[in-house]
């Protein structure tokens, strides 16, 4: 490792803190930071969120009250050729329309995310994908349905559907327009907006979406600022790349330690509940843990032999007299009695997704702060649910 020029590394530092705070007065500004899409956990949603917006801007009956006014920008941006041939005053928009049963090839039917009709039949569809996979034969399918339509394949960057989409080529690239959130999507909001500037309600929603696109596709303050950072490191010397290297190793060592600690100190909490009788020779366990779903409580019933019970009748009962308890949602499981995520981690959150790097050093430092996270969090209603069961098998 090259010798690290401390001068050098606090000129580095200064710089990453000069571009952090101008991004944030920025965001502070612009009030980007707030979006009620992420408030309300909707921002991926495809059809919640993104189809069914789309859906209602771009019918001339949608609630904004304006007509053909968004569908007629969408069309001037995405599809010129048809602007004389489509009655756009007449035309409505569609979320996930039914266009049949499915038939064995998979070659008709489906839900369409958001199709477009006027009154002479003429249609536009789009297939709208944000993170969802493509499904066997599912533009085909549509092209199948009406091959006069206009039919869009609409992603984030505008990438190309698969060949399990087209039915490995049975449609070809001329019968379909891919188009992008990130750049045709946000084009034709931003033209929508300028025609929105004296309807304050329309106006602001349209912002909001457009910041959130923005985020989708990495375009939004945020972004910008640690592009910025990425730049500044890449072209940093050798000695300030080391010294980044290795900050970035140890913190990465503290936060797994302190992980280590949180479930081991959670752990030795809940140790009363090992092996609290039940029905017959049954037993009452805790696990404080995490996994793919984040961290997690599960409440599993054993037998003398502390092994878990199998999947049956005894399990099904302990989990209806568990759930009596709580007003959480415990979700049932194959073979534990249940499991919960405490409320304020219920997104999936795993220690460190949860916890942001300052709280996990700050943890690390003083453990107290820790043990009082982790009765606040897990023991105080563990214990409120646990004591609330076991009081039905009180012998």
């Amino acid at each position: 490792m090259t010798e690290v020029n401390m001068d050098s590394l606090k000129t580095f530092y200064n710089a990453v803190h000069i571009i952090s705070k101008k991004h944030k007065e920025v965001a502070k500004i612009t009030g980007e930071n707030f979006n009620i899409f992420n408030v309300l956990q909707l921002h991926a949603s495809e059809v919640k969120t993104h189809s069914a917006l789309l859906a209602d801007l771009l019918s001339a009956k949608g609630s904004h009250g304006q007509g053909d006014l968004f569908l007629r920008l969408f069309i001037e941006e995405m599809d010129k050729e048809n602007i004389a041939n489509f009655a756009m005053e007449k035309s409505e928009a569609f979320l996930e329309k039914h266009i049949g049963p499915l038939n064995e090839e998979r070659t008709e039917g489906g839900r369409i995310d958001i199709l477009i009709e006027d009154v002479n039949k003429k249609r536009i569809i789009i297939e709208n994908k944000i993170y969802a996979g493509d499904q066997k034969n599912q533009l085909l399918r549509y092209y199948n349905f009406d091959k006069t339509a206009s039919l869009f394949y609409l992603t984030l960057s505008g990438n190309p559907p698969s060949d399990a989409s087209t039915g490995k080529g049975s449609i070809r690239a001329e019968d379909f327009k891919c188009i992008s959130y990130e750049f045709d999507i946000l084009r034709w909001l931003r033209k929508c907006k300028k025609e929105t500037v004296s309807l304050p309600v329309i106006r602001e929603t349209l912002t909001q979406y457009i910041n959130l696109i923005e985020q989708l596709t990495n375009q939004a303050t945020g972004e910008k600022m640690h592009k910025e950072i990425r730049d500044l490191i890449r072209s940093s010397t050798l000695n300030i790349l080391d010294a980044i290297i290795l900050c970035a190793g140890e913190l990465q060592s503290i936060i797994d330690e302190t992980r280590k600690d949180f479930f081991r100190i959670g752990a030795e909490k809940l140790k009363k509940y090992k092996d609290k009788p039940l029905i017959e020779s049954d037993k009452f366990q805790v696990v404080f843990d995490e996994d793919g779903d984040g961290i997690y409580i599960g409440f599993r019933a054993v037998d003398k032999d502390g092994k878990q019970l199998p999947k049956g009748d005894a399990l099904d009962n302990y989990y209806e007299q568990l759930r009596d308890c709580s007003s959480a949602k415990i979700v049932k499981s194959s073979n534990w009695i249940g499991w919960w995520n405490p409320t304020p981690v219920q997104r999936r959150e795993k220690f460190d997704g949860y916890f942001n790097k300052k709280q996990i050093v700050e943890f690390s430092k003083d453990e107290t702060k820790m043990q009082k996270e982790i009765d606040e969090l897990i023991i105080q209603p563990v214990e409120e649910i646990a004591e609330k069961f076991l009081c039905k098998f009180t012998r």
